[in-house]
């Protein structure tokens, strides 16, 4: 009778054993389960190639993941961005990515955020935020050194160099940036006279390049250096040069890293330089932040992400903007990007607009 109730009691602390273990593993599931499927707002700035390059590789990423991607763009309006934050809260999505159309606008986005408890990584470009206000997480190019780069390489090997900008588009932070590196990056060789001759802003686009470029050399400016704020840029002022016969009389450079561009025409000549910055690494970054975020691991509050001159001699191994090829080469381990080791940036860049000639910059929007 003793060994009966001893069995009875051994089966029943078996049994509560199991059901223990049992519960735990489901709850293990179904917490596994509920972080496979997030809802992520994805709300990019407008179209663009460098723009749409990142956010496909963050989406190829969060989609593999199990999460639900709703993916918007602002179309260049601050209006319209800060309608598609309030879709995305009014649908309670677990956190948004977001590339800003400008400063003032990202950090409105980031208060409304705040208020409705929603976590929120800004790529690409960053917000200039209302007192009280950060974002979770951000990650960016060190636009400052894409520029500075450029006119370093111009400062040392071409000392008497007369460049004209054709910037991106103001109030993102980023051309600001861009320009304010390439200028410094002028003065590195201290014997250099190489300087800026002219300033005009293409808004990113080629089309705007092209009106740009093309109002420059009616203006006659003496010029041998063309700097542009991206590829896409680069690309109109290629088709407007050779139109006209003048490739091969001025010095491209630009920022990017495109396999189309810049890996066609450095090697060809046609371009000497651009500084590498693949957004696909960005937003590879970005999905990284967020995942460790929902995973309860700390994270860096802003991460930059890898920056170098591409030229012949490394145009090589340069990063694709490829969705489909980046993540090939990521999985066989040629590119490793892990957002644990890349440069925590400690305080902003420093930029200011004073004695650089913006009184001359003529706007094409």
């Amino acid at each position: 009778m003793k060994l009966f109730k001893n069995t009875i009691i051994y089966g029943m602390l078996t049994l509560t054993v199991f059901c223990i273990i049992s519960c735990s593993e489901q709850q293990e599931k179904l917490e596994s389960t509920q972080q496979d499927k997030k809802i992520i707002g994805l709300i990019i700035a407008g179209s663009d190639a460098c723009y749409d390059a990142a956010a496909s590789v963050f989406e190829n990423q969060a989609k593999a993941k199990g999460w639900t991607v709703l993916r918007y763009s602002s179309e260049y309006k601050k209006e319209l961005e800060l309608l598609n934050i309030e879709d995305c809260i009014a649908k309670k999505v677990d956190a948004i990515a977001m590339i800003t159309t400008d400063i003032q606008t990202g950090g409105e986005c980031a208060r409304k955020c705040i208020a409705a408890n929603i976590p929120i990584f800004f790529f690409m470009t960053m917000p200039q935020f209302p007192e009280g206000t950060k974002a979770t997480a951000i990650v960016t190019t060190d636009w400052y050194m894409t520029g500075y780069l450029n006119g370093e390489y111009i400062s040392n090997k071409y000392p008497n160099a007369r460049c004209a900008l054709i910037e991106g588009g103001y109030d993102q932070g980023m051309a600001e940036l861009m320009r304010q590196g390439f200028l410094d990056g002028l003065t590195v060789n201290k014997s250099s006279k190489a300087q800026v001759v002219a300033n005009v802003t293409g808004s990113w686009m080629k089309p705007n390049a092209i009106v740009a470029i093309n109002e420059l050399l009616e203006k006659k400016d003496a010029f041998d250096c063309i700097f542009t704020g991206n590829e896409e840029m680069m690309l109109g002022v290629i088709d407007v040069l050779k139109e006209k016969d003048l490739l091969g009389k001025y010095r491209l450079f630009s920022e990017n890293g495109r396999e189309d561009v810049s890996g066609k025409f450095i090697p060809t000549g046609v371009m000497e330089a651009s500084a590498e910055a693949s957004t696909t690494q960005e937003g590879d970054l970005v999905f990284q932040l967020m995942d460790a975020y929902f995973a309860g691991k700390d994270i860096p509050y802003h991460t930059y992400s890898p920056v170098r001159l591409l030229t012949k001699e490394n145009i090589s191994s340069s990063v694709p903007w490829s969705t489909i090829d980046y993540l090939e080469r990521k999985k066989s381990g040629e590119i490793v990007r892990d957002y644990t080791k890349m440069k925590i940036v400690e305080k902003p860049r420093p930029w200011s607009n004073k004695g650089n000639n913006y009184e001359n910059i003529y706007f094409h929007k």
